[in-house]
């Protein structure tokens, strides 16, 4: 994981073998540093970025408390969550406040017009 904000700020959050598909989840890099990554881009940006979210987080409450903050504020949250069964996700995917775009071999070329439909109705709402 590596921070969009201070790109010296890195952590290695799971490490996988795809011999045995097992993997490795660095619950310290979550609970410590993405959680601080998080916090500084809270207070200093406008627009954050959490890219590939997944079931890993699920147990790990430090690092999906910090989300849940990020998204129950005002801030334009632009991520990407995995085709994943389980709470942290489906919570997420559950709010009201969210809206979930799928994208696929068919539509990629042109869902970035939704996408910009959204940056745009963000950029000129009345509460910012």
């Amino acid at each position: 994981m590596k921070s969009l904000y201070d790109e010296a700020e890195e952590y290695t959050i799971i490490k996988g073998d795809i011999r045995d598909k097992s993997k490795e989840i660095y619950v310290e890099s979550f609970e410590v540093g993405l959680v601080s990554i998080l916090d500084k881009s809270f207070k200093n940006c406008d627009i954050i970025v959490m890219d590939e979210l997944g079931c890993a987080e699920d147990e790990i409450s430090t690092f999906t408390s910090k989300v849940f903050q990020i998204l129950d504020s005002s801030k334009l949250v632009l991520g990407v969550l995995k085709e994943a069964d389980c709470n942290f996700l489906n919570d997420i995917r559950s709010r009201g406040d969210v809206k979930v775009i799928s994208i696929d071999i068919e539509n990629r070329d042109h869902v970035i017009k939704d996408i910009k439909d959204i940056l745009s109705d963000f950029i000129n709402s009345p509460y910012l």
